[in-house]
């Protein structure tokens, strides 16, 4: 039996069961008062060291972590120490330790410090599903973490508790503290919960554990406890707080709330304090969690500020807006609300007095001066110092709900709304002023928004005030939060501070901007003015009292008969004109108005042409912009808020008469109106100039020169179709700024239609024009005119410098800074209509000339025209030159030399299928600057074509053509050219030094950022080899000019479309790559996995059972990777198309025989390993990476930080489990290395991750250790083919003589390998294995007898990486008995036997019986005998 016990120990230790404890992270603190006390210690590599961190802070949600892997209680305190002796530490990353174990946060080991961390975790105590450090249900340690009950603690052992954790009093929020029956029986004194003495319990029944709050801060030297100096508890230690960022009143709101006081009143950051130690927080981090949470520092840390802090202590406002509105609670031992009815209009003065609040406005619950609970003058400072009459409890959703106004006010201005802001704060009316942030017109609506007034008219920031104390805000918080909440200084003084005007009594809502929404007057309250209420007068005295321009009415009749206001035009506010009484509106049925921007154009031919002038408060001057170029899009803003027709052009000009101006954001007004945008008054000599179309415009187009036609007819409506001719689209597209009109829909007639254009007219409206009918829906005309774009000095219309004709001027057109790269190229070609990019470079050489700047990534999406930036005045000697195809072009490609082929015939049509032979095809690459063609869709014969072609032309259009009828869809050919590509100085065509053929040039190819092997996978697929081998950026070339292209880009488009510079670019650097000749994995997961396809003339894939074991060793050593793992298709010795001896250097060079072409999915699918390795460990998973890159073993270095997380992808590539350690280590002999990205290795394998050259040297590796190789483990089964069987807790029973079979079988993970079946119990000759087949294998048993019981094994036996591996199922026990027939049969003969037996039995006994009477007669007439002689 202890022989078999040992065996079982053994299977169980071997099979992974019985392995270290792992649960426990290793991890201790030392030097402490318990296990769950002291400086934190980690085991890591088997080394004990002490944990640091650098740079970061470290807080107590930090702590959380430790005392979480520690499985101790709740933190207590942790903090950064630094008198430690110098010594090794294992360093980790602070925030990663709130998500995951200590240790998997190490990320540098080979630093030494002084420092550490000192934490402490309760011991046996802790609160969990709580709101912070200090709340939480209650669990205690008994063995395990169980909770206590409800009715086991009472006020003295609460106390004790909160004592223990660092926090304050306690607060029971759940679960009577009664002094009777409890569990814990403390005096208070005690040091832990545990201490106390104990009573048995009884289990506690679900959800009856009781939740305790401790308070965890104070407020001292105030006169409550809610208010004073803030300081916190943490480490034992009460020390004031202090922050080094701004402090707000919603920060002040947090302190409250964790202080369960009443609403916050104020809070700010004071000076002055005694230079002493201090608790630092974050102002973000309070938001998010308790101040105590977000307490850092040391204890050397020490400051002369901290934060003072008033709350309300026993009413507050709650699921409010804001700090002035909410429902009324008040605290009565808890808080409770106020009931509708309890309240009065004084008691509501009181209320928002107390909470530094103005007025009571009452939203919701009657305010009675009868049977209120509080009866209050008005003169109390305390909702609870008025008198109080009993009330009863209020019934759910009862409760009054109260708003009282924002405590601020405009003064010296003309009425309540208008004036300088003042804020009343900490009880004292200061002016406001805000620091160094832009105050704009959206930060005014805010203002006007708090004091309850009208529309926001306009807002400035004014110097010229007298120095005094100011309450600062800032003017982002302004836009969501009231103007208190956003103070966040208050000993600050100023000269300067903010004007504002509201509209008194009319402002307009939910309307698009300032100047349009539904109409609402102030009445006692804001309502909606009814629709016919307001006529045409009465709009514009509306429109002028907000700022605004002429209206136009949108919704709503605007009548003279029957309406509310009778104005005459002359008022200053709608409410001075007349008014007579009006009904209440009905739902739906205010009117709505859109009242003009205050802005208009000066100087130009037309109102829609000239300078930009705003009127801003009451002020016509020129707008300006500072720093920000001005762009047509902006333009586009402006034409929009004149309602003026397209935009024509915009520019900044230099020459005005310096004077005051609007100076506005030009990104605000792609989206707003320029009103809103003004941010500051300045004086500039500079302005904006701008160009609408007067009264035509093209609506819903791609750009400013497509779209629906519309005109200005009183207002914008559409031409009909068959309105406009060929005249009319000319002079609408001149007109425009564009150039030829192409007309997409809608007839153009010369008869019908209403434009009769001769065609030298300036505008559409200057036209003759004949009455046209309206519109029907959808029959508009559409038209689209061509970009006035142009490039001069070349062969054709499509070659040539690009010039623009922009403001009626034609220029060249510039960049600056950025770089012009092909994919620009293609927007210019694409304005132009002309074909394919060819080629598009940066020149120098110009005349110095006035010239056009575009910005280059904006061409990608928009037209050159929208892309103009900068001024009219810019000069330059340098350009753009572009080549695009005149007459034939690739579209719907993945990139410039693939597509569907389209000529130009008067407009783009397709080459239909068969049209295109060969030659013709090479010479359309040619024309296209690509390389030779191939042919993915449409058939190249020389028969029938409509181009036939020699060869030699220089383009497509110039080979002889016959007539080809139009191509049916779907049927036009589609060709794929070669990319202009080569590698040279190799030992084949894919392999070399990368050169690329552009403007007709060879050059070496040269890169800006880092090179890895992603962008040599580019390179190889650009030049249809197979997979890349290695490739790096090499040094030592001549100086000469060179193609610059990007790394990044070349990932994802070709290295033609990537390329950029100039003529002028030289460098002695280039790219060397290898790319396999003739064969490739596709579809895989990186370089070294996929399907496997060979080149045959073109790429097929080879079939499933063409290639051994040893073909995949050849295949995977040709790509640069490590012995080959077969994850799908069978690797057969027979039958296969390859026949290797394993020495070949490529698979096209075994011997090869013929194979049927592959079906659909039966290609073979190939996982070689990463040709990676760990060397100088205990283990091939353990050890210094090195990678084998270029036929060469070196050690890795990086550059960047390593941590755990990359660790996990080398221990992934190597297939050895998981992560255990991984460092950047110094010491190695300084040798050449392998230079990787960390940051790549979490998306790619390592050998993916190579960059830099291959002459980086460094004294620098990485050491790694994984858990090892693990392979799934094996499934063990019985089935039983005749007889029957029954599967037992214990195992499984057979019947006596039937045939069974065991089934070994394995989750999918890798091919191939084999099972060995072992029973113990049978002899040695029956420990039989199979090969796997499909990831099992069958033993079958015949006749089972007794000598087939015992426990079953299986094990699963593989080798991978040329390293043998086995894995074990768990033991069946298997019994053999008899059947159930044959049991009835015994049980029956054996009944048989006994009916024979028992008659046999009872007459054998009464002949015995009988026997023995008469012996005992004869023996008694002995005896008579006997004794008569």
């Amino acid at each position: 039996m202890a022989l078999t016990a040992l065996v079982l120990l053994w299977s169980i230790y071997s099979l992974g069961v019985l392995t270290e404890d792992n649960s426990s992270e290793p991890l201790r603190l030392v030097g402490g008062a318990s296990r769950c006390d002291g400086t934190v210690e980690l085991k890591h590599r088997g080394e004990w060291r002490r944990v640091d961190v650098s740079y970061d802070l470290w807080h107590q949600e930090h702590t959380v972590g430790v005392c979480r892997d520690l499985d101790c209680g709740s933190a207590v305190y942790g903090k950064h120490r630094y008198n430690f002796s110098k010594s090794p530490v294992w360093r980790v990353r602070p925030d990663c330790v709130k998500e995951s174990s200590v240790r998997e946060c190490v990320w540098a080991s080979s630093s030494s410090s002084s420092s550490g961390l000192e934490v402490k975790c309760s011991d046996s105590v802790r609160l969990v599903s709580g709101s912070g450090l200090c709340s939480g249900s209650v669990q205690i340690w008994d063995g395990s973490w169980t909770g206590v009950c409800d009715g086991d603690l009472d006020q003295r052992g609460a106390e004790v508790l909160c004592r223990e954790l660092g926090c304050g009093a306690p607060s029971l929020l759940q679960g009577a503290l009664s002094p009777l029956g409890q569990t814990f029986h403390c005096e208070g004194h005690e040091s832990a919960l545990m201490d106390c003495p104990r009573s048995n319990s009884s289990s506690c029944s679900s959800g009856t554990t009781v939740h305790l709050t401790c308070s965890e801060l104070r407020l001292v030297g105030g006169v409550s406890r809610c208010a004073g100096t803030v300081e916190v508890k943490h480490r034992g230690d009460w020390r004031r707080v202090t922050t080094s960022v701004y402090w707000h009143q919603k920060d002040t709101t947090v302190v409250c709330r964790d202080l369960d006081c009443g609403s916050a009143v104020y809070g700010e950051k004071k000076y002055g304090f005694p230079q002493s130690p201090a608790w630092k927080v974050s102002s973000d981090c309070v938001k998010k969690s308790s101040v105590r949470e977000c307490a850092s520092g040391s204890s050397f840390y020490s400051s002369s500020s901290g934060l003072e802090v008033k709350c309300s202590e026993s009413v507050r406002l709650v699921s409010g807006s804001g700090l002035c509105s909410g429902s009324v609670q008040i605290w009565d031992g808890s808080w409770t609300g106020i009931c509708d009815g309890d309240l009065d209009q004084r008691g509501a003065e009181v209320l928002c007095r107390e909470l530094g609040c103005g007025a009571p406005s009452l939203l919701q619950g009657a305010l009675s001066p009868l049977g209120q609970t509080f009866h209050c003058d008005g003169h109390e400072s305390a909702l609870m110092d008025c008198p109080r009459s009993n009330s009863s409890t209020c019934s759910s959703g009862t409760t009054v709900n109260l708003t009282c106004s924002e405590p601020l006010r405009l003064v010296g201005g003309a009425s309540r709304c208008a004036g300088t802001v003042e804020l009343k704060h900490r009880g004292e009316w200061r002016r406001v002023d805000v620091s160094y942030d832009l105050w704009h017109q959206e930060h005014t609506v805010g203002v006007c928004r708090d004091l309850d007034c009208g529309s926001a008219v306009y807002g400035k920031h004014r110097y010229n005030f007298s120095k005094s104390p100011v309450w600062r805000v800032r003017p982002d918080c302004v836009k969501e939060s009231s103007v208190r909440e956003c103070v966040w200084a208050s000993s600050s003084s100023s000269s300067s501070g903010l004007e504002v005007k509201c509209s008194d009594s009319v402002r307009l809502v939910s309307g698009s901007g300032l100047c349009s929404g539904s109409v609402q007057i102030w009445d006692g309250s804001w309502t909606g003015v009814c629709d016919g209420d307001l006529d045409q007068r009465g709009a514009e005295v509306l429109c002028r009292e907000l700022g605004c321009g002429a209206p136009s009415l949108l919704q709503g009749a605007l009548s003279p008969l029957g309406q509310t206001f009778h104005c005459e035009g002359h008022e200053s506010a709608l409410m001075d004109c007349p008014r007579s009484n009006s009904s209440t509106c009905s739902s739906g049925t205010t009117v709505h108005l859109t009242c003009s921007e205050p802005l208009r154009l000066v100087g130009g031919a037309s109102r829609c042409a000239g300078t930009v002038e705003l009127k801003h408060r009451g002020e016509w001057r020129r707008v300006d912009v500072s720093y920000d170029l001005w762009h047509q899009e902006h333009t586009v803003g402006v034409c929009r808020d004149l309602d003026c027709g397209a935009a024509v052009y915009g520019k900044h000009r230099y020459n005005f008469s310096k004077s005051p101006v609007w100076r506005v954001r030009p990104d605000c007004v792609k989206e707003s109106s320029v009103r809103e945008c003004v941010w500051a008054i300045f004086s500039s000599s500079s302005g904006l100039e701008v160009k609408c179309s007067d009264s035509v415009r093209l609506v819903s187009g791609s750009g400013l020169c497509s779209g629906s036609v519309q005109i200005w007819d009183g207002s914008w409506t559409g031409v009909c179709d068959g309105d406009l001719d060929q005249r009319g689209a000319e002079v609408l597209c001149r007109e425009l700024g564009c150039g030829a009109p192409s007309l997409l829909q809608g007839a153009l007639s010369p008869l019908g239609q209403t434009f009769h254009c001769e065609g030298h007219e300036s505008a559409l409206m200057d036209c003759p024009r004949s009455n046209s009918s309206s519109c029907s829906s959808g029959t508009t005309v559409h038209l689209t005119c061509s970009e006035p774009l142009r490039l001069v000095g070349g062969a054709s219309r499509c070659a040539g410098t690009v010039e623009l004709k922009h403001r009626g001027e034609w220029r060249r057109v510039d960049v600056s800074h950025d770089f012009w790269h092909q994919e620009h190229t293609v927007g210019v070609c694409r304005d132009l209509d002309c074909g394919s990019a060819v080629y598009g470079k940066h020149r120098y050489n110009f005349p110095h000339s006035p010239v056009w700047r575009v910005r280059p990534d904006c061409v990608k999406e928009s037209s050159v025209r929208e892309c103009v930036s900068g001024s009219s005045s810019s000069s330059s000697s340098s350009g753009l030159e572009v080549k695009c195809s005149d007459s034939v072009r690739l579209v719907s490609g993945s990139g410039l030399c693939s597509g569907s082929v389209q000529i130009w015939d008067g407009s783009w049509t397709g080459v239909c299928d068969g049209d295109l032979d060969q030659r013709g095809a090479e010479v359309l690459c040619r024309e296209l600057g690509c390389g030779a063609p191939s042919l993915l869709q449409g058939a190249l014969s020389p028969l029938g074509q409509t181009f036939h072609c020699e060869g030699h032309e220089s383009a497509l259009m110039d080979c002889p053509r016959s007539n080809s009828s139009t191509c049916s869809s779907g049927t036009t050919v589609h060709l794929t050219c070669s990319e202009p590509l080569r590698l040279v100085g190799g030992a084949s065509r894919c392999a070399g030094t990368v050169e690329l053929k552009l403007r007709g040039e060879w050059r070496r190819v040269d890169l800006y950022g880092l090179w890895d092997q992603g962008a040599a996978v580019g390179v190889c697929r650009d030049l249809d080899c197979g997979s890349a081998v290695y490739g790096e950026k090499k040094y030592g070339f001549p100086h000469s000019p060179v193609w610059e292209v990007s790394s990044h880009c070349v990932k994802e488009s070709s290295v033609r479309e990537c390329a950029s510079g100039s003529y002028l670019t030289f460098s002695s650097l280039g790219l060397e790559v290898k790319c396999s000749e003739s064969v490739r994995l596709v579809s895989g997961s990186g370089l070294c996995s996929g399907s496997v396809q060979i080149w045959d003339g073109s790429w097929t894939g080879v079939c499933d059972g063409d290639l051994d074991q040893r073909g995949a060793e050849v295949l995977c050593r040709e790509l640069g990777c490590g012995a080959p793992s077969l994850l799908q298709g069978a690797l057969s010795p027979l039958g296969q198309t390859f026949h290797c001896d394993g020495h070949e250097s490529a698979l096209m060079d075994c011997p090869r025989s013929n194979s049927s072409s592959c079906s659909s999915g039966t290609t073979v699918h190939l996982t070689c390993s990463e040709p990676l390795r760990l060397v100088g460990g205990a283990s091939r998973c353990d050890g210094t990476v090195e990678l084998k890159h270029r036929g060469e073993w070196r050690r890795v270095d990086l550059y960047g930080r390593w941590d755990q997380e990359q660790t996990a992808f080398v221990c992934r590539d190597l297939d050895c489990g998981s992560a255990v350690y991984g460092e950047q280590r110094d010491g190695f002999p300084h040798s050449p290395v392998w230079l990787i990205s960390p940051h790549s290795v979490k998306e790619s394998s390592v050998r993916e991750c190579v960059s830099g050259s291959s002459s980086t040297s460094s004294s620098l590796g990485l050491e790694v250790k994984c858990s090892g190789f693990v392979l799934n483990r094996p499934i063990i089964s019985v089935s039983v083919s005749d007889g029957a069987s029954e599967l037992q807790p214990q195992g499984v029973r057979v019947q006596l003589g039937s045939k069974f079979r065991v089934k070994c079988s394995v989750e999918p993970q890798y091919s191939g390998g084999s099972f060995r079946l072992l029973s113990p119990a049978a002899p040695p000759a029956q420990n039989r294995t199979l090969p796997a087949v499909n990831h099992s294998a069958h033993f079958l048993f015949s006749d089972a007898d007794h000598a087939h019981k015992g426990n079953y094994t299986c094990v699963y036996l593989l080798q991978v990486f040329n390293h043998n591996f086995s894995s074990q199922s768990h033991t069946l026990q298997l019994s053999v008995e008899e059947s159930d027939s044959d049991l009835i049969i015994r049980v029956v003969v054996i009944l048989l036997l006994l009916l024979c037996i028992l008659p046999l039995s009872y007459c054998y006994c009464k002949v015995q019986a009988r026997r023995g009477a008469r012996e005992r007669t004869s023996e008694d007439l002995e005896i008579d005998l006997i004794s008569t002689t």
